[in-house]
């Protein structure tokens, strides 16, 4: 197996330091490990290959011992002043191993000191040997460089290994190569920055091991396998583990893996509409998968996926089929232009969550900001909530011409779009505008839900693992029976009624409250009638056992008016019954 050089780079004027390097991304206000996904995810999204879902795992686990002497004896084979590598990597340490598939690798030139021929990839000289490089990927991501320089971050020793594939000439190349953003340190009398790396040197520079000995230390050292023609990348980051730190344990690093990955990658979770999310994204704590939730049914990111939905139906041409959901057109007015489009979608909010630092709150009123294509969360603004049982989520996005001006706007850490950062007068007004816009809509837009027309859903009952929480409850498809009131002259045909979805309330003081929403092909009158399960049938309920509300809160009476968007009402229970409703519509007699 082929050992590597160590090459360290001395200063010449206009060099940053190693820690100056690290320090270029600011202080985001969020947890290390948080930015670290952030930022390697957006650096293999926008590697992605045509057609293909990019996938995308994060492993936190401890070297094997065969891994850790690889790493000692045939890669880290030198290292500046005060660094032993070898005290640091001891008894199986803990690392990131961080890896990306169905994306194009690190291709193109391997030298920063040579302008590259036109056409050419730079992914490699910008990955690895250059810092915060402008992305060369229509609608991508961010600035290559940054989601390396955040994975230095969360190593102890300020070190990575870095092994890709990609293709040169048509054919696949193994690369493999490590790197340190150190401090600065001298040698006799020369000065170094404290940029090191461990590969090839040739003609005083650093280079990648490259074909097969590049092949053999990266399976030497990598749990991960690319097969056959398949590129990608792989990047390790060395001692993760922070052992006078009490809070930081594997199970604390596993969870924050897991909420990273659900609180700022969610969009990419959410199928489009080939019914696919748009990547494959994986947590592994030491070997196993961590479970991740689905976004659709979260009791807080729901809101957030249906709105998702609807813009990016809205920004295809087509009309979106979300029941309760505004999509709003952004404009800029001096001149007048389209920068964007919001989606607000409104649902019950019963029960209970745990609101986390920095997530949006429970009842939910917040609106997630994301680029067009990339679709990675920038940040949520927060609104005051609606009054009674709703709560509400919103999205925007900007439409692909305006999305460059948003990319200007957003900082290193790509967290926020601030319009004073943007240097072009054109996307600052942009942005500037679109902000004040999505504020001064977003009151409009939540109390005038609007919705395209939805096929009723039918049966609807609680999930099995809720029983213990409440009573359980009957939902029965339309009856046609008809009642006392009218609605008007005899029809031959009477309207279709149907119960959809059903959100159950946390028991609290003996009841429970089910939101309940009411379904019609055509706006009509409908009777919602609820009765108690025995033994053998069912009975009317004793009064005062089950109430009928209005998602306000109201008492209201059983004949509800249902406009052909559906609507929501609310059955207030003991918790200690087993009940059942059906939705009837009501006719003349």
């Amino acid at each position: 197996m082929t050992n590597c050089e160590w090459y360290a780079k001395k200063f010449s004027a206009g060099d940053m330091t190693g820690e100056g390097s690290q320090k270029i991304l600011g202080r985001p206000a969020v947890h290390p490990v948080e930015l670290m996904v952030r930022e390697t995810t957006q650096n293999s999204w926008d590697a992605r290959l045509a057609q293909r879902a990019p996938g995308y795992r994060v492993d936190y686990r401890r070297l094997s011992d065969a891994q850790r002497r690889v790493i000692i004896e045939r890669v880290l084979t030198a290292a500046a002043p005060g660094v032993d590598y070898r005290s640091l990597l001891e008894i199986n340490p803990w690392v990131f191993e961080i890896v990306d598939w169905n994306t194009k690798g690190l291709g193109g030139p391997t030298r920063a000191d040579q302008q590259p021929p036109a056409g050419q990839p730079t992914d490699f000289i910008d990955f690895v040997l250059k810092m915060g490089a402008q992305r060369d990927t229509e609608l991508g991501g961010g600035s290559y460089g940054f989601g390396k320089t955040a994975s230095y971050v969360m190593s102890r020793c300020d070190t990575i290994l870095i092994w890709t594939r990609c293709r040169v000439l048509g054919k696949v190349q193994d690369r493999f190569i490590a790197s340190a953003l150190g401090n600065e340190f001298s040698i006799g009398k020369s000065a170094y920055t404290g940029r090191q790396w461990w590969g090839r040197v040739e003609d005083d520079r650093p280079e990648p091991i490259v074909g097969e000995a590049a092949k053999a230390l990266g399976e030497a050292t990598f749990r991960h396998r690319y097969g056959g023609s398949q590129t990608g990348t792989a990047i390790m980051v060395l001692a993760a583990d922070h052992p006078h730190d009490a809070d930081w344990t594997p199970d604390a690093v596993g969870r924050q893996l897991r909420d990273a990955i659900l609180w700022n990658l969610w969009p990419k979770m959410v199928p489009d509409a080939t019914g696919r999310p748009t990547m494959d994204l994986q947590a592994v704590l030491d070997g196993e998968p961590l479970d991740i939730p689905d976004p659709r049914e979260h009791p807080v990111l729901q809101g957030f996926s249906t709105a998702l939905t609807a813009v990016r139906e809205t920004q295809a041409g087509r009309n979106h089929n979300e029941i309760n959901t505004e999509v709003v057109e952004i404009r800029q007015q001096r001149p007048k232009r389209l920068t964007g489009h919001m989606a607000i979608h409104r649902w019950p909010s019963l029960g209970d969550h745990a609101v986390e630092e920095g997530r949006p709150g429970f009842p939910t009123a917040s609106v997630a900001l994301m680029r067009h294509e990339a679709e990675l969360l920038v940040r949520f603004i927060d609104h005051p909530p609606l009054p009674g049982a709703w709560q509400w989520a919103g999205v925007f996005k900007p439409v692909s011409d305006c999305d460059d001006a948003f990319t200007d706007a957003e900082p290193p850490s790509h967290d926020d779009w601030v319009p004073a950062n943007v240097e072009d007068k054109t996307h600052r007004s942009i942005v500037k505008v679109s902000l004040r816009e999505i504020n001064k809509d977003v009151p409009k837009a939540i109390l005038n839900p609007a919705s395209t027309t939805a096929a009723p859903v039918g049966t609807a009952q609680l999930a099995t693992a809720l029983a213990d929480l409440a009573a359980p409850m009957g939902f029965g498809p339309s009856a046609n029976k008809p009642s006392s009131r009218t609605t008007g002259k005899r029809s031959g045909r009477q309207p279709k009624v149907s119960i959809g979805r059903v959100v159950r309330g946390d028991a609290q003081g003996g009841r429970v409250q089910f939101a309940v929403e009411l379904l019609a092909e055509v706006a009509t009158i409908a009777r919602l009638d609820v009765k108690v399960s025995i033994d053998g049938g069912s009975e009317e309920p004793e009064p005062g056992t089950v109430i009928l509300r209005s998602m306000s809160g109201n008492e209201i009476e059983p004949e509800i008016d249902i406009p052909s968007t559906g609507t929501w009402v609310t059955i207030d229970t003991e918790s200690a019954l087993a009940i059942e409703a059906k939705a009837v519509a009501v006719v003349n007699p």
